[in-house]
Order: C-alpha cells, then structure tokens, then sequence
C-alpha cells in the first residue's frame, strides 16, 4: 500500500489580511493507498472576510485548481478545514492527490483573486498569471476552531422554527434509506469561476430577493450569529439561485432529502462580504456525508452545538455565491 505524507507552511502572499501579527498556516496531505486526508489550520487571519481553500496544479503555462472550501475565520483570526478524500479521485473531480503542488487560501472581490497564505510542495513556482482553469467548483463552509454557531442533536431534526417561537415537535425520521450511488458534482468538471459568474450574471437578482422577503425566516440553528439570515423554500424556489437547477432537481439524493424532509432552507451572509447558502436537510450518517460532498455539500450543520454523529439531524450547506 503506497504511502505519502507531505507537510506544508502556509505563507503571506498579499497584505491587508492580518488580525495580529502575520497571517501563517500549516497544511497535512496524507495519502495511505486509495484514501487521503488533507487537513489546512490557520490562525492570525481578519475575520469577517470569505477565505477560500485551493488545491493548486501549475505546471508550464498552465495552473488548474480545485476548490476545497469556504473558510470563516473566528474572532481570534482561527479556523481549520479537514476533509477526507478519495487519492485518485479527489472530490469527484476525477484528479489525483498527487497532481498538486500548491495550497493556497484566495479571496475573491470584484475585480481580482488576492492571496493571503500559499504554500507549496517541493520549489515554489509562479502560478497566479495563470490561474484559470478549476478541475471542480465543490466548496465546504469551515467551522470557526474556538467558537461555533451551530449545535448537533442525538435526535432527528425539528422542523425549524420561526424566528420569533420555539423549534417545534421533532418531524424527521432518523431510518437512513436507501440511495442511488454517488454522481458527479453538480456543476460537473468546468472552470469554477466561468460557472458562478455566468449563473450569476443570468440569474433575476430581485426574485433573490423576493425570496428572502417573501418566505418565513427561521432559525435552523440553536446558536446562529447576526450576519446569518435563513429562511425555508421550497426545490423549485431553486430556479431563482445562482445554481444548477436542473442538475439539482432531477438529482436522485438531493430529491430524496427534499421529499422526506418537505423544504430547504436558503440564507445570506452578510460580512465584509456576502455570500448565499443553500441548505439541504438530512441525517447525518457517513454514508449520507459522501453522496452529499460529491454533489458540493461539503459542511454538515446541526441543529445543535456539538460534532455530528449517525442519526443527528441538520443541514449539509452548499455556498452559491459570494458577492
């Protein structure tokens, strides 16, 4: 069984993003035959900004990325991001671990992609120029280390309550079904960056906003910070989203969630930038944790304060768009 582990030290690139001192952080990509983990800390960032984790393969003229998540930094300027993937086929984009050669944390405004840490295997290489190719859009909200704004529960999810009452009796079922096998992700193997900004560019602004007037606000989590707004749609309010409805509609694992549990739930998140969440609810299983991170679901939210566990209910959180 090949083994490899590589280390890295995530460095400052570009400035305006420290909290005290330097911005640092440290990266494990660990490989033990078919399955890897990658493992990014980092600490002494600016909170309150969108921070997002990239897999970097420059080689010649070229450099490709892979997403592997949203970032959100707490107050101490802290956060960690861990997943675990398949070595030759990292989520679901059909790339090998062993294809990358740089880490890099990116924040994207209007204008440009800036990068406060970067890290690399073996030399370092000038990859930003030509940073434009991304294997897979696939993204994952990241938990602030010290402090969290969501609760796990040993029993199946309540249906969310309105802002203004109590969560009322448990509604979900905790019996896992059986599903269809894992498909690719949902905006499949095409530049990141194209995909968001096309869908966005084509999507009615006001029907986003219709949305998150017009539907009953709710409080999906027991702890939930001021910058998070949620409110419960339904599937075909998805049409309106920066997203891909069809892929999302007709996918046979998001339909199954849908029916059992009767809603999504769709929010903003308003920092020194915003972002739209799409949250699709379910009981956390492994299982359940594979098939909804192929399809971009990266992050698992309870309803309570506490790591997930089999049969807890919440919400797999799927970023649309940071604005």
């Amino acid at each position: 069984m090949k083994y490899r582990r590589d280390f890295l030290t995530l460095k400052q690139k570009d400035e305006g993003f420290s909290l005290k001192g330097k911005p640092m952080g440290k990266c494990l990509i660990e490989t033990r035959g078919e399955n890897g983990k990658i493992a990014i800390s980092v600490q002494n960032l600016k909170p309150e900004v969108m921070y997002r984790a990239f897999l970097l393969e420059s080689k010649g003229s070229d450099t490709k990325s892979l997403a592997l998540g949203t970032i959100i930094v707490d107050k101490n300027g802290k956060s960690d991001l861990k997943l675990d993937v398949r070595t030759n086929d990292v989520l679901g984009s059909g790339a090998s671990l062993e294809d990358f050669n740089i880490v890099a944390i990116l924040v994207d405004s209007k204008n440009q992609t800036l990068t406060p840490l970067e890290g690399y295997i073996g030399e370092q290489v000038n990859w930003d120029t030509n940073f434009k190719n991304a294997i897979s859009p696939t993204e994952t909200v990241a938990e602030p280390k010290p402090e969290t704004n969501v609760k796990s529960i040993s029993e199946p999810i309540p249906t969310p309550a309105p802002a203004s009452a109590p969560a009322p009796s448990p509604v979900y079922e905790a019996e896992e079904e059986e599903q269809p096998p894992i498909v690719p992700s949902l905006e499949g193997k095409i530049p990141e960056k194209t995909v968001t900004q096309k869908l966005f560019e084509l999507t009615n602004h006001t029907e986003i906003e219709k949305i998150l007037i017009q539907n009953a606000k709710i409080i999906p989590f027991t702890s939930q910070k001021k910058e998070f707004s949620w409110v419960r749609i339904s599937l075909k309010e998805t049409i309106h989203l920066p997203i891909n409805f069809l892929a999302l509609s007709n996918d046979p694992f998001i339909v199954s969630c849908y029916k059992k549990h009767k809603h999504l739930i769709f929010g903003i998140y308003e920092g020194a930038q915003k972002e739209y969440l799409l949250g699709l609810p379910d009981v956390y299983s492994h299982r359940n944790k594979l098939k909804a991170n192929a399809r971009g679901f990266m992050q698992f939210k309870c309803c309570e304060d506490t790591t997930p566990k089999d049969k807890e209910g919440g919400y797999w959180i799927l970023p649309v768009y940071v604005v």
